[in-house]
């Protein structure tokens, strides 16, 4: 059984309405896909990391905090669907303010169907970046567990934080964001190219 994190969901949530705030930055569905992805994913993570910091500090303060389990299921179901009922309302708000930025700049962003493709690509993305993040603590436990074989648990643990923060590092730097350097850099000169309606070129060298 999968332990779905209620804070990363939430978080999950807020980026994602973050990451459709309406701009007049005309988009394609893919942009909207890579970059709501990106957030996506990192609003679930720092919700994860929340929710775990809590479940290690709060005991070790000695506070308790207990209800019956109808009460603490019936509060999470609350709080969860209460912010997915806003993510819907925003959405719908961001779509149509959307539309109108793209109108105000005279250029074609996402229709309704490209803006719905572009939210599956982004859900489809958080879930591949999630499981890499799951990938990697697994690999964290088993190198830990590795070297608290011959070393100090501690030691164990800086080595494997260390090398975690080397592998990190090359996938970002090198796979991630390069990618999406070169994604957005294509993205861009395909929409600097365009020619909204009602505008013609200048034939005139000297205009731009």
């Amino acid at each position: 059984m999968i332990d779905i994190s209620l804070l990363g969901l939430i978080g999950a949530l807020v980026m994602y309405g973050v990451s459709v705030s309406p701009s007049l930055l005309a988009r394609s569905w893919q942009w909207h896909a890579v970059a709501s992805g990106v957030l996506t994913a990192a609003g679930y993570i720092l919700g994860l990391t929340l929710q775990r910091l809590y479940a290690i500090v709060v005991p070790r303060l000695g506070v308790q905090i207990t209800a019956p389990p109808t009460v603490a299921l019936a509060f999470r179901v609350i709080l969860f669907f209460g912010f997915f009922l806003w993510l819907i309302r925003w959405l719908i708000h961001s779509y149509r303010e959307r539309r109108r930025a793209d109108v105000l700049v005279g250029m074609s962003g996402e229709n309704l169907g490209q803006y719905l493709l572009g939210t599956a690509g982004a859900f489809l993305l958080t879930l591949i970046l999630l499981a890499i993040a799951s990938g990697l603590q697994w690999i964290g436990r088993a190198l830990v567990a590795f070297f608290s074989q011959w070393l100090h648990y501690v030691v164990a643990l800086s080595i494997t934080l260390a090398l975690l923060v080397v592998i990190v590092y090359g996938l970002t730097s090198q796979v991630i964001i390069k990618l999406g350097i070169n994604f957005f850099t294509r993205h861009a000169r395909r929409m600097n190219n365009r020619t909204a309606k009602g505008i013609v070129q200048p034939q005139v060298k000297e205009r731009s």
